[in-house]
């Protein structure tokens, strides 16, 4: 937890890189983040959820 604390704006994914990177331990991004949860440190995730369309927005004229 002290090294999750250490760079308080990183992603569950940044952090797992960080901490392989830095401290040669291995840790998944599904771990940190479990974690992380459990502590009550991620209040939502920093992504934006994109729906699929019905229709290409550029769609092709012709088959490849």
């Amino acid at each position: 937890m002290d090294v999750a604390l250490e760079p308080p704006d990183l992603t569950p994914r940044e952090l797992a890189w960080h901490i392989t990177d830095t401290h040669d331990y291995f840790v998944s991004e599904f771990n940190v983040y479990r974690v992380l949860k459990g502590h009550d440190l991620i209040t939502r995730p920093k992504f934006v959820v994109v729906n699929a369309s019905d229709k290409f927005q550029n769609a092709t004229c012709r088959i490849n």
